[in-house]
């Protein structure tokens, strides 16, 4: 039996582009919360982006940063950031490239510098540009994800000046990057654990490449229909995309609401 579910919001929750839950998919989470199961959201997103969704529905609590951050019921219960020895070794190279890197606080968002990969990013959304600060931060506040602003042929290049971490990519011209034993997987385990529920009942939802390692991780794992083939594969069921009543689609084929 299904005690807890976790949705992904970009693409899976909220369709891409837009702030707003279609009414389907709030009619099911109401439905769950209705039958006991308690709602989280799993997103690689900073904390201090998610509250357009935490003011849509009353969920249970989140996993952010690709799992790094986990709050439940008015507790941490997983505090993870980046060791800065390991941050330290990545700045020249960064520098030396002039490579856009989000660097990403529990309460706080900047970037180093806006390169054309960033700036072609944020065409349309100049707004949405984070604001430029200093990477002397990294010496005496915790980060915990690094957005950096690279293709995925460039990754391998990246991670010889990164060391004990991974990426969590989702995106063509940006990776989440995290701890090597970090991901939204870990996240929800550390949930579980808090709630004593098992990995078997626990559904889970997503539709980027940040998602896998927690689709297969879940009970259940669904992607959305949005999502790419390396991510569907990952998964028990794929659903209809999220304007189509994908998630609620899921959850009646699985009998939870």
């Amino acid at each position: 039996m299904i005690k807890a579910a976790f949705f992904d919001i970009d693409g899976t929750l909220i369709p891409h582009g837009q702030d707003q839950m279609p009414e389907s998919t709030l009619k099911a989470l109401k439905q769950m919360k209705q039958k006991g199961i308690k709602v989280f959201i799993a997103t690689g997103r900073p904390v201090t982006t998610i509250d357009h969704v935490l003011e849509q529905f009353d969920f249970d609590g989140y996993l952010a940063l690709n799992g790094q951050y986990c709050f439940v019921d008015g507790n941490v219960i997983r505090n993870q950031f980046i060791r800065e020895e390991y941050i330290r070794q990545v700045l020249p190279y960064l520098a030396k490239k002039q490579i856009s890197c989000i660097f990403a606080e529990k309460d706080y968002v900047y970037v180093n510098l806006r390169s054309p990969l960033y700036l072609d990013f944020h065409k349309g959304k100049e707004d949405q540009m984070n604001q430029i600060d200093t990477v002397e931060r990294t010496c005496n506040h915790q980060t915990y994800q690094l957005m950096i602003f690279i293709e995925e042929k460039e990754e391998a290049e990246l991670f010889q000046h990164l060391p004990h971490c991974r990426s969590a990519r989702w995106h063509p011209q940006f990776a989440d990057i995290i701890p090597e034993d970090g991901g939204k997987d870990k996240g929800i385990e550390s949930i579980a654990q808090y709630l004593s529920i098992t990995v078997d009942e626990v559904i889970a939802f997503g539709d980027g490449g940040n998602d896998i390692d927690m689709l297969r991780y879940a009970g259940i794992g669904v992607a959305m229909g949005n999502a790419s083939d390396k991510v569907k594969a990952a998964a028990d069921h794929v659903t209809e995309v999220v304007d189509h009543d994908g998630i609620a689609e899921a959850l009646k084929y699985y009998q939870i609401i």
